[in-house]
């Protein structure tokens, strides 16, 4: 909601009267002052009432400056927008298996996991950016995965809460979660797309699409990569599939040492199954990407988000509402109460 004025001449002539008015309030308020103390010792005590005088003056002049901003015809506008087109449903699955925690990822000396890094492009995708321009309209939701695939956020418009859905995300301190559950990981996000579709919850989308984001190799699940894959080529849903990792053999990943229980920093052997994940995205009609730093993830992201957009149309009205009889009643109700109270109980001040 925003004020505004009907007509361009009354923002001319209503801040000339309010300053006329404050100039002759000021002027009036220092003759009176001057006469009232003219000639009278400065060490007499003043009462009460000689001490507020000035609050029905005071009263009067806002009542004045009231009327005449009601005068001015002001008015309420509130804008409406409304955005037909027909979105798409994104399930984001994202990696949290134990190699996660390497710090190969990261193009700054600060310290940030693989998972940190991929939470920052994955956060920048979902509200947008400069380079992407966010996934408006779009239903999403995010799956993890590592040992086990659970669904962290179900589908929705809300993208606040799924982006803080993303930002909770965190590596399994247990040992026995940290595996990589790549094939259960797409068959529980194609269950929650094709629910969708079952529920005619997808009149409001239109294609349903998979990313998936993994530093790893399967090694743990009931389904197969492959046998998912085939699940979503039959129910109609794309999959993109992301291998993150530098191409090196081992990363660093901080542990913790069994003897002295601190924490270090080793090289360990790291394995990126690509070939799986370029047979996942022909076989589903998407497209597979690697990504060896930061920056190529943004960009990888930064595709997706050009090659899977949804054309919109909108429309927009504003509502004007006449808010000067409301600001002149206001002022009238105002001004008649200032000089009630002056008559009461400052009668000397009222003229």
């Amino acid at each position: 909601m925003r004020q505004e004025f009907f007509d361009g001449w009354h923002v001319i002539w209503f801040p000339m009267g309010l300053l006329v008015s404050l100039f002759v309030a000021w002027w009036s308020s220092r003759r009176e002052f001057n006469a009232a103390w003219s000639g009278v010792p400065s060490d007499l005590p003043s009462s009460l009432r000689q001490r507020t005088r000035w609050i029905p003056r005071l009263l009067g002049w806002l009542a004045l400056i009231l009327l005449l901003y009601g005068l001015a015809g002001p008015r309420g506008v509130r804008e409406h927008r409304e955005i037909t087109g027909e979105g798409l449903a994104i399930t984001l699955c994202v990696d949290r298996s134990g190699s996660m925690l390497a710090l190969d990822l990261a193009d700054s000396v600060v310290r940030r996991t693989r998972l940190d890094v991929v939470k920052d492009v994955v956060d920048r995708f979902i509200r947008g950016d400069g380079k992407m321009s966010g996934r408006r309209g779009d239903l999403l939701s995010i799956v993890q995965f590592g040992t086990h695939a659970d669904e962290v956020s179900p589908p929705t418009f809300d993208h606040e809460f799924v982006a803080n859905s993303v930002e909770g995300l965190q590596v399994s301190p247990l040992e026995s979660e940290r595996a990589t559950a790549i094939g259960d990981a797409i068959g529980l996000a194609v269950e929650r797309l094709e629910a969708l579709r079952v529920q005619d919850i997808n009149q409001s989308v239109g294609d349903r699409i998979i990313i998936l984001l993994t530093d790893g190799e399967s090694n743990a699940g009931v389904l197969s990569p492959l046998e998912s894959a085939e699940l979503a080529r039959a129910l109609g849903v794309r999959v993109y599939t992301i291998g993150a990792g530098t191409a090196s053999a081992t990363a660093p990943i901080p542990m913790i040492d069994p003897f002295t229980g601190r924490e270090v920093i080793r090289n360990m052997p790291v394995s990126l199954d690509m070939t799986t994940l370029e047979l996942i995205a022909e076989q589903t009609g998407g497209k597979a990407f690697r990504a060896t730093d930061q920056d190529s993830l943004v960009q990888i992201y930064a595709e997706i988000d050009s090659l899977e957009r949804t054309e919109y149309q909108e429309t927009r009205w504003e509502e004007v509402r006449d808010d000067g009889p409301l600001v002149l009643g206001f002022g009238l109700i105002l001004g008649v109460f200032a000089r009630l109270i002056g008559v009461v109980i400052w009668p000397e001040v009222v003229p």
